[in-house]
């Protein structure tokens, strides 16, 4: 529970930080909370951020390559994201054993694959770091 815990909060967080830099260039896309259980939302952020990203496409001349690279690491976070947020959609289940009337978080005869969640994982980090580097090179974000 506690890696999950980790791999969960650290993509909640990368996803934060990325649609937060985007929106300093995306000014027609809504903005995100940064307070309030559904900001908590690995799939809410996720889509925000796939939407910032289908925007700047649309707006600014990216490289096919690049378009490409962004394509594909989309399509390898998608099914993490979604793994994630069926277990735990409040980041409420991998932070706590129970609920607040004593209830178990999650029916202990599920089983899941936490291998296959960490190789997700360490699949998509480059992106995370490579999305921002990349618009820099493109001409889109300014170095700083």
């Amino acid at each position: 529970m506690p890696l999950l815990f980790l791999i969960r909060h650290s993509l909640e967080l990368a996803l934060k930080a990325n649609v937060l830099k985007l929106e300093q260039i995306n000014h027609d896309v809504e903005k995100i909370e940064l307070k309030g259980k559904k900001y908590h939302s690995l799939e809410l952020l996720f889509n925000r951020f796939k939407e910032h990203l289908e925007k700047v496409r649309a707006t600014f001349p990216i490289s096919p390559e690049i378009k490409g690279q962004i394509d594909n690491d989309l399509m390898k976070f998608s099914p993490l994201v979604d793994k994630l947020h069926k277990l735990d959609q409040g980041s409420f289940n991998f932070r706590y054993p129970v609920d607040t009337n004593g209830n178990y978080n999650f029916s202990w005869d599920t089983r899941e694959n936490i291998s296959e969640i960490v190789d997700m994982y360490y699949s998509i980090q480059s992106f995370l770091v490579f999305i921002e580097n990349a618009l820099i090179e493109e001409g889109i974000f300014l170095q700083t």
